[in-house]
Formats: C-alpha cells, sequence, structure tokens
C-alpha cells in the first residue's frame, strides 16, 4: 500500500513540474516507476482464489475467452446452450450444424471486476462457436470464431464490427481464409496478429486496417497455436502452442517488419502441460494448462526473461479446462475462464 502511495504521490509531482526541453535534465519517469514496483512486497505474492467471487454463481456455457477493457472491466465470452464436441466438425472441419443457426444467447457479458455485477450483455444471434477473445488498447473486441473460421473486429461503443477476415464456413489456409481461428494479439500501433489455428499452423500478422502483411509456421511448426501475448516493449509475440506443451516466441517485427517471425526461444520444462491460453502482465508471463498426461490443470506464474516458473495456482476445487485468461496490468488479479466447469474464477496477491 505504501508503494502505491508514493507512486500517485510522484506522478502528481511530476505533472505539476514544469516541462524543460533540455533533455539531459529530463527525468526517466517510466524507468523510476518500474524501479519502485521491482520494490513493492507485494509482487511476489502467491495468488489465491477469491471465493466469495459473485460469478461463481453466474449460468454460464463453455467459457472460451476473456478480456479487461481500460477501465478494468472484465469481459466474458461464453457459447451459451451451444458446446463444442466431437460432432461438431467434420473431417475436413466444416461446422456441422449450421442450420441450426447461431446461438441466440447474448455471449459477450461485461462486469464489473471488482464486484462481480453485470453491466451489460450483448452479442446474440450471431455467433456459431466463439473462441477467443481480445480487447486492444483502444477498447476495441476482437473475437475468433472457430466454426465460421472467421476473426472480428467490434468497436466497444457501437458493437458493430468494421473488420471481418476470413469466409463464413469456409475452412482454407490461403491470406483470405483461416481454418479454426483461435486468438488474436494488438499492438498499441494496431498492428495485428491472428493464430490460425486448430488445422492451421501459423500466425499471420495484419496492417491495422486489415491488409495482410505476412505469416509463418508450417505443418508441424505448432501443433494448435491456441492463444498468444503480445510484449511489446520487448517486440515480441509468445505463442502457446497447446498439444507440443511449450509456449514459443517470436520477433513481432513491430521494430522491424524483416524480422517477423524469427524464433527468440521456447518457454516450458517438464512441469508444462497442454498450454491453452497466455497473458502478459509486467514481466511476467501468465499460462494456464489444461488436463492431459496425468497432469493436473493449474495456473503459472512464468518469470519472462528467465522462462522459469515462479508460482503454480488453482482453485480450491480444481480446473477443468481452463481455456480463458485476463490478468490485470500489474498481476494482482488473475481471470480464468473454464469449458468444462462452465466457470470463472478470480485470483488475487
Amino acid at each position: 500500500m505504501e508503494v502505491v502511495v508514493l507512486l500517485v504521490s510522484i506522478i502528481m509531482c511530476v505533472s505539476a513540474m514544469p516541462q524543460y526541453e533540455d533533455p539531459d535534465i529530463l527525468l526517466d519517469i517510466d524507468a523510476f516507476l518500474r524501479s519502485l514496483q521491482a520494490q513493492d512486497p507485494f509482487t511476489d505474492a502467491p495468488l489465491k482464489e477469491v471465493e466469495e467471487w459473485p460469478l461463481n454463481a453466474l449460468p454460464l456455457g463453455q467459457v472460451a475467452g476473456l478480456a479487461l477493457d481500460s477501465a478494468g472491466n472484465l469481459y466474458i465470452l461464453h457459447r451459451g446452450s451451444r458446446i463444442w464436441d466431437e460432432n461438431s466438425f467434420n473431417e475436413s472441419n466444416v461446422y456441422q450444424f449450421i442450420n441450426d443457426g447461431p446461438i441466440t444467447e447474448d455471449v459477450i457479458i461485461k462486469v464489473n471486476s471488482k464486484t462481480g455485477e453485470i453491466i451489460e450483455s450483448y452479442g446474440g444471434n450471431f455467433f456459431y462457436m466463439p473462441h477467443g477473445l481480445t480487447i486492444d488498447s483502444r477498447d476495441n473486441l476482437w473475437v475468433t470464431d472457430v466454426a465460421m473460421h472467421q476473426v472480428y473486429k467490434i468497436p466497444n461503443d457501437s458493437k458493430e464490427r468494421i473488420i471481418v477476415l476470413g469466409k463464413p464456413f469456409v475452412p482454407a489456409a490461403d491470406e483470405s481464409h483461416f481454418c479454426k481461428p483461435t486468438d488474436v494479439a494488438v499492438a498499441s500501433n494496431g498492428v495485428f496478429f491472428v493464430a490460425d489455428g486448430y488445422c492451421n499452423s501459423r500466425i499471420l500478422k495484419y496492417a491495422p486496417d486489415g491488409r495482410f502483411l505476412g505469416e509463418w509456421g508450417k505443418p508441424g511448426d505448432f501443433n494448435i497455436p491456441h492463444s498468444l501475448a503480445l510484449i511489446e516493449e520487448e517486440d515480441t509475440l509468445c505463442v502457446a502452442d497447446r498439444e507440443h506443451k511449450v509456449i514459443k516466441c517470436f520477433s513481432a517485427g513491430l521494430f522491424d517488419d524483416a524480422d517477423t517471425g524469427s524464433q527468440r526461444g521456447d518457454i516450458g520444462d517438464s512441469q508444462m502441460g497442454t498450454v491453452y491460453a497466455i497473458r502478459y502482465a509486467n514481466g511476467d508471463l501468465y499460462a494456464v494448462t489444461g488436463p492431459g498426461d496425468e497432469k493436473t490443470p493449474r495456473g503459472c506464474t512464468i518469470d519472462f526473461k528467465s522462462g522459469k516458473i515462479r508460482q503454480q495456482w488453482q482453485p480450491e476445487k480444481g480446473f477443468g479446462v481452463p481455456h480463458a485468461l485476463a490478468v490485470t496490468p500489474y498481476g494482482q488479479n488473475v481471470f480464468v475462464g473454464d469449458t468444462m466447469k462452465n466457470n470463472v474464477w478470480k485470483f488475487k496477491k
């Protein structure tokens, strides 16, 4: 608490200071604040489940995606009454229940992340099998739908799709098609990346207006690139390579486009199971792993620089299939969505 008060005091003082043009006397406020954050006694505090969390009782479908907006509100992407199972797609990855129409329930729910109070819900009668949810720095929502093989950009204020990529219900592997795309990561300059997906082993890069810029990955490079985490200050994009049980990191090419896709290294060890979701906050990668190989589903806090797992955490009654993650900027709160238990857990330091 003392560190938080000190930070606020410093920011107020700096904002009141005169603006000097001489670069020799400009204060590197970002570096100073980072050094104070590193001294925060709560930084390494273990994550603990918040038991009195109202969303534990909220009736949800399979919780596929989670994201936080700039105001700290939590968005939940769930599938309502629709269930993804072994009958959902044929061998050609074509969705088998198009005639059932879209999910009628509102699949996007906006809640107060502190109290769990529902603020609004929407998104009914459009999605068929929503999978990934991302909110960019301008509070636009990005949603992937694996049944429709599409990616959507939805402004928060209008809820009308302004970018639609992919051809509805047509799986393929060229510049204008996806095959069950899983997740989106968006840079502050609007450049974005798509993980594609369950049947294509690639990452695609796009300009802010949706123009295709390039891709990397070929069959065998990934075994379901399932989730993305963009670390802008490191010009790095990390990929949860789910069935390879590893996190692979690459150059995002934000500083040098020619460097896009060059490999930076892998994160993972014998403790890592199938990696379903990853997010980055304040020097750490957060990951959730699913069932398989006699491993218990759990959450991990990983030091990004060293790649070492610092903490492991899970709810008292255990995860089912933890599928989605959202993390507050300094990692004080972590939210996990589950596609088996249809639940959203909250953890705090």
